[in-house]
């Protein structure tokens, strides 16, 4: 009998720590869709990301991700698990999501902010890429538009943040506050650009933006034309900023 309960003890320890120590999880549910009136390519790809956008100055990070192949036409319901401790009170959280073709090309992505706790369930609207390879990489006038995830705020005297790369490998533009110029140079195992120069006025706003948009410039890894939208990705792919061509 005593050998009995003992073995009995063991069990519920054993089961009890095994609750104890299984990470806690939670889950978004919601739809990505599209308003233009068209059908994507089979197996197109809907990628949906719950990201941490809270701090300014950095990359946006990816707490949890899904994806999955479109079924016929939007909306495209996803259900996304994130552990509940990644999320700590006074931060920002919002959703991010794309439609990919088969072979990887960016069609749809969403270019406003989405919160990911206001609403339940979330609805993330996409918008259509344009045509890829109408737009020159270089001496086009690119103003920025997105910032790691988030729609980008205009600098001193509602400017927007720009860029120009140059035939000869000059990288120049306004950056929220001072204008900046630097070496830029772009390959087939990617981008490199700066160190730059930067005018030194002290300005009553833009100062913020101007860091943000520096430190992420410094992170760039390639370059991607769709249409008249040019992305700068890290090295992982993931796209930190959108400019548009102007």
């Amino acid at each position: 009998m005593r050998n009995t309960l003992l073995v009995g003890a063991v069990a519920l320890t054993a089961t009890l720590a095994g609750c104890a120590t299984a990470p806690e999880t939670h889950t978004l549910d919601g739809e990505v869709f599209y308003r233009e009136r068209i059908a994507i390519p089979q197996d197109s790809v809907v990628k949906v990301a719950l990201q941490d956008t809270s701090k300014m100055d950095v990359a946006a990070e990816t707490l949890a991700n899904t994806q999955f192949k479109a079924q016929g036409g939007p909306p495209y319901a996803f259900s996304l698990s994130y552990p509940a401790k990644a999320i700590k009170e006074g931060m920002r959280y919002t959703i991010s999501a794309r439609i990919e073709s088969p072979d990887g090309q960016l069609m749809f992505i969403n270019t406003q902010s989405v919160p990911a706790f206001d609403t339940q369930p979330l609805s993330v609207l996409v918008s259509k890429v344009a045509a890829p390879a109408t737009t020159a990489l270089t001496q086009t006038q690119w103003q920025l538009t997105d910032i790691n995830g988030q729609p980008a705020d205009l600098g001193m005297g509602d400017k927007a943040v720009s860029l120009m790369l140059s035939d000869d490998g000059i990288a120049s533009g306004f950056a929220g506050c001072n204008r900046y110029q630097g070496r830029f140079e772009s390959g087939s195992e990617g981008i490199q650009a700066g160190p730059f120069a930067v005018t030194q006025m002290a300005c009553p706003s833009g100062m913020e933006l101007e860091h943000q948009f520096l430190t992420t410039l410094d992170k760039a890894d390639s370059t991607k034309v769709v249409g008249d939208t040019l992305l700068l990705l890290d090295s992982g792919g993931k796209v930190l900023m959108s400019f548009s061509a102007r």
